[in-house]
């Protein structure tokens, strides 16, 4: 994949940090966010923030919930308990969305 493909991805990956506070965007490297922000679509990204709809009612690709998945498992999960949780938890997504294909 491409980083033109990645623009509207990387603007939703913006979106989603910014809702869900300092404390989880604190932990992901500056490296990381500065990519994302210099990379990203920022027409998209302006659209997101003009737009009052809640974060739960938005739909997101599925590049940017990928993101958000890695950021978790890589940043966020506290031990390898809580890593292999939501490893199993996103290989079972997997499975079940290709058995709809």
């Amino acid at each position: 994949m491409k980083n033109d493909d990645l623009r509207k991805p990387y603007a939703e990956v913006l979106d989603m940090l910014r809702f869900i506070g300092t404390e989880y965007k604190s932990l992901v490297p500056a490296e990381e966010l500065q990519l994302f922000e210099s990379e990203c679509d920022k027409k998209y990204l302006y659209q997101l923030e003009a737009d009052e709809t809640a974060i739960d009612d938005r739909q997101y690709s599925e590049e940017a919930l990928a993101i958000i998945a890695y950021l978790n498992l890589r940043y966020w999960c506290k031990d390898d308990k809580e890593k292999q949780y939501y490893k199993d938890i996103y290989l079972k997504n997997f499975k079940d969305k290709n058995s709809e294909e």
